[in-house]
């Protein structure tokens, strides 16, 4: 059985040499085609593209499978998975670990969790982040209990799932 190092070595490895051309602010890039794992209960996705040569990476997880619930080892796992990740690609130890671009805490358990940093450990364009922060907070599903709900039983589930409120988050 492969340990977690071994795992985020791998997706690493083929982060970087599956390239892709990808155009983002009317700037073509070489960038690999994201890379792929199912690592302790985790479906994770990392990308990478370089640009004015620092390498920028984008990192996502979701639960696997789809639906299943957390647990508090589900996330002590992920914090585990993300500095292995982050380490792997160059972020330097002495920094934070990157922190979810939408706060883990106000989004649906099932929803998936994404992360940006520059392998140098620069610091991210903040223009950059506002606008990926603004895209994810609009398309991320957010969590019933952190926000506030009127919803009533036939009404959509204001966490973005789609389903009726009452088939969803107000069962009981």
């Amino acid at each position: 059985m492969k340990s977690l190092r071994e795992h985020v070595e791998l997706l690493v490895a083929e982060a970087r040499k599956k390239t892709f051309v990808a155009k983002a602010c009317g700037v073509y890039y070489e960038a690999p085609v994201p890379a792929g794992a199912i690592v302790e209960g985790w479906s994770l996705c990392l990308d990478t593209y370089t640009h004015d040569s620092v390498e920028h990476f984008g990192f996502s997880a979701k639960l696997h499978p789809p639906g299943r619930g957390s647990t508090t080892e589900d996330w002590n796992t992920l914090g585990a998975i993300v500095a292995e990740v982050s380490l792997a690609t160059g972020y330097s130890s002495e920094l934070p670990m990157p922190e979810p671009l939408v706060p883990i805490d106000q989004i649906h358990p099932n929803a998936t969790i994404h992360w940006t940093w520059h392998g140098d450990s620069s610091s991210v364009d903040a223009a950059y982040l506002a606008a990926i922060r603004t895209l994810l907070e609009a398309l991320t599903p957010r969590d019933p209990a952190a926000t506030p709900t009127t919803a009533g039983r036939n009404e959509p589930c204001p966490c973005g799932s789609g389903r009726k409120f009452k088939k969803c988050h107000g069962g009981n």
